[in-house]
């Protein structure tokens, strides 16, 4: 007795998958655990990384920042080379360069001559005389008292051209007749007269300050006058205006005055408040912009010269006021370096000690030098130093740093808002690393950057050598930066190790759908071989047995011989159509199969498939049905191969229909298409099955197949051809109630 042996496909395919799960987790478990130590130490890693950063940073930003402002003091160094009066240096230092348009060097300077007085900007404005001639008052009271102002035209005429008092007398008069011809309704002679006044000779350099002034009230009286006349106020009466209140170029006209600060500033804000009430605002907005910037570097010039400018200049020491104050401040340095100190007291006393030496160097050099021993005007000189910054206590917050060139002190002005910009374009790629800087001045007082900071600064740096005693600080904006920082390394650890888990789980799931597949493949084979075998042995047995009877001569007679021959014919010919579906499988396989592409009518098609089943169909109870549309376009296709493709169908078909077969074969156009339908009201088959009934060696009725043709080729190799042909093929089906597959095929145009 023989035993066959069956192989178990799902055991084998159990220990795969457990082998190949061993393979995934193993490594798997090995690197969570390397991630876990790594991830322990992350946050010491994260701090020393920071501050390693960091600290170049900050130092990059101090190197930037004293390598912009000594950029900017060079150019005193230019502007002095080339001998510029006084206020052009003001002019070009203070506003924005009109070719390149970069940013001012800073909002306003105060210049000092060598002596330590104060030479730009002009102060002054209080020389008016004490009281006006009986004549001039005279004149004054005909104007505004009788109102008789013919009569007063002609008393202030013998004043003009006097240069009593700076000519302040003779531009008085002249305002006093202006003001007599508007009142008298003259507007044109007064427009003249006023012109004269304001734009006329330019005036000599020793006109008083308080006549300058008045020239100024004139310029701003021609706009006002001219409003009142016929022309009207115009373009160029505001350009000559605003023209001559940013001009501070001396010689070049375009009606430049040399104004005192007070003058200059009360010009500049009416210019500004007529222009921007008129029509030409936009047009003239340039102007409007640069009258703006002198206007604030004039102001905050004053307001500096006001809180801190001695007014005078003091005689220079004597010998023995400095031999005493260089005594006392020996000793006071000696006591300094005697007392033990800690803290901030130390930092005080430190920076006591760096003054007191600079200036006892300062006198050993001016000594040797025997130079003067002066104290300058603006008061706190004495104890600052040279190309240094320092804060100033103004209206409106602002620092300060002093450069002497060409024999003159230039003291630079620059706002707290544009200082602190200068930090921001320096310290740029600091808000991209996401912290913010604080600038602390020699005292520790906040400078600019973050103002109130939640905690203690990370890291501390000092600044460069235009900053003596400041400090820069970083601050995080993220208070819990470290917490934060090593919790995104984490995550980055976390997410590579999720990643090559998923790939390595991946792989395994791969594999074990690859070497699944592989499993049921090969019992797809092996069932294939055996139904090869049975399908091929059938037919030779029943051959065999035919034939050895024939031999025999074991027949009644001659038409018992004739059936045995037809039964072996049919059995060689359904042996024919077995080995006919190898082979075209085989070249199917090895992309061998060639097609003779040819216009054909479907029709044609239909028929000859009809033809070739009529005998099996003819047989037995089979009601077989051919239903074929006219005028059905032509189709691009292999004739015998779409006929081997319906004979399948066909068959497929007769095979799984009960015994009363109904099959139908039906032929019709469907837009650019023409589809064939192969219908039964067989046993049909369930979704699941109609997705597999075109794999290679799938049977949708293993059990069915045991008992009828085929092998589990036939519908392969007609989608095989089909798709060769362009075209689909597709199986609509219902269990019991019969299955109906439809081939479509492009039409010729």
């Amino acid at each position: 007795m023989k035993t066959i042996g069956n192989i178990d496909t799902s055991n084998q395919l159990r220990w795969v998958v457990l082998l190949l799960a061993i393979a995934v987790i193993l490594p798997t478990v090995c690197l969570l655990w390397f991630m876990s130590q790594a991830v322990g130490n992350e946050r010491l890693a994260v701090r020393q990384k920071l501050t390693a950063v960091y600290q170049g940073r900050l130092e990059t930003l101090s190197k930037r920042v004293d390598d912009l402002w000594l950029a900017r003091i060079g150019v005193i160094e230019e502007e002095t080379a080339v001998q510029r009066q006084p206020i052009e240096i003001f002019d070009r230092l203070s506003g924005r360069d009109s070719e390149t348009n970069d940013p001012n060097i800073c909002n306003a300077v105060i210049i000092y001559d060598r002596s330590g007085k104060l030479v730009y900007p002009v102060t002054g404005g209080d020389d008016y005389p004490d009281e006006f001639s009986p004549e001039f008052s005279l004149a004054w009271t005909t104007e505004f008292t009788d109102e008789n102002f013919a009569r007063a035209i002609q008393l202030y005429e013998q004043f003009v051209g006097l240069e009593n008092d700076g000519y302040y007398l003779h531009y008085s008069a002249l305002l006093g007749q202006i003001r007599c011809l508007r009142k008298s309704g003259q507007f044109d002679k007064a427009v003249t007269l006023c012109r004269e006044m304001a734009y006329g000779q330019t005036p000599d350099d020793d006109v008083s300050v308080s006549s300058v002034a008045l020239i100024a009230k004139a310029r701003i009286l021609l706009v006002n006058l001219k409003s009142q006349t016929q022309e009207g106020t115009g373009r160029s009466d505001l350009e000559n205006l605003i023209g001559s209140a940013i001009n501070y170029t001396p010689g070049s006209g375009s009606g430049f005055l040399l104004m005192p600060s007070g003058t200059r500033i009360f010009l500049l804000r009416k210019a500004l408040e007529i222009i921007e009430q008129s029509e030409w605002a936009e047009e003239l907005k340039i102007q409007v912009l640069r009258a703006k910037e002198l206007l604030s570097a004039e102001e905050l010039s004053a307001a500096a010269i006001e809180r801190y400018d001695t007014g005078t200049v003091s005689e220079p020491y004597s010998e023995k006021d400095a031999n005493d104050l260089v005594s006392i401040l020996s000793a006071t340095l000696e006591m300094i370096e005697g007392v033990e100190l800690t803290g901030l007291t130390e930092q005080v006393s430190e920076e006591a000690k760096q003054q007191i030496s600079k200036v006892l160097d300062a006198y050993q050099a001016r000594k040797v030098g025997a130079g003067p021993f002066s104290r300058p005007a603006f008061a706190t000189f004495e104890s600052w130093s040279e190309d240094s910054f320092r804060r100033l206590e103004l209206p409106e917050e602002a620092f300060g740093v002093y450069h002497n060139s060409g024999g003159k002190t230039y003291l630079l002005l620059k706002k707290a808002k544009e200082f602190s910009s200068d930090f921001d374009s320096c310290g740029a790629d600091l808000e991209e690393l996401g912290v913010s800087y604080r600038i602390t001045d020699s005292f520790g007082t906040y400078a600019c950057g973050l103002e109130n900071p939640e905690k203690a600064a990370f890291l501390t740096v000092p600044l460069g050598k235009l900053f003596p005693s400041w400090n820069v600080e970083i601050h995080f904006k993220d208070i819990d930066i470290f917490e934060t920082t090593a919790d995104k390394q984490k995550v980055v650890y976390l997410w590579t190790g999720l990643l090559a888990i998923a790939v390595m789980i991946a792989a395994g799931l791969l594999a074990t759908r690859v070497v699944g597949k592989q499993i049921r493949t090969n019992k797809l084979k092996n069932d294939f071989i055996a139904t090869v075998s049975h399908e091929l042995k059938t037919p030779l047995a029943s051959m065999r047995v035919l034939v050895d009877t024939l031999l025999e001569g074991s027949y009644r007679d001659q038409q018992q011989v004739t059936e045995y021959l037809q039964l072996v014919s049919k059995e060689n010919e359904r042996l024919t159509g077995l080995i006919d579906n190898f082979l075209t499988f085989s070249r199917m396989e090895r992309n061998k199969q060639a097609f003779a592409m040819a216009r054909t009518s479907p029709a044609a098609i239909a028929r000859d498939t009809a033809e070739a089943v009529k005998t099996k169909f003819s047989m037995g109870q089979c009601k077989f049905e051919v239903n074929i549309r006219e005028d059905l376009p032509e189709v691009s296709a292999d004739r015998n191969a779409m006929v081997t493709v319906l004979i399948n169908l066909l068959d497929n078909a007769y095979k799984y229909s009960y015994d009363n077969k109904q099959i139908e074969l039906r032929v019709s156009p469907e837009n650019s298409l023409v589809c064939f339908y192969v219908s039964d009201k067989g046993r049909g088959m369930s979704r699941r099955s109609a997705k597999k009934i075109f794999n290679r060696f799938y049977q949708a009725d293993r059990s069915l197949s045991r008992h009828a043709e085929g092998c589990g080729l036939g519908l392969s190799i007609a989608k095989f051809i089909v798709n060769a042909h362009k075209g689909t093929i597709s199986v609509e089906s219902k269990p019991g109630k019969g299955s109906t597959f439809t081939v479509k095929l492009p039409a010729c145009n």
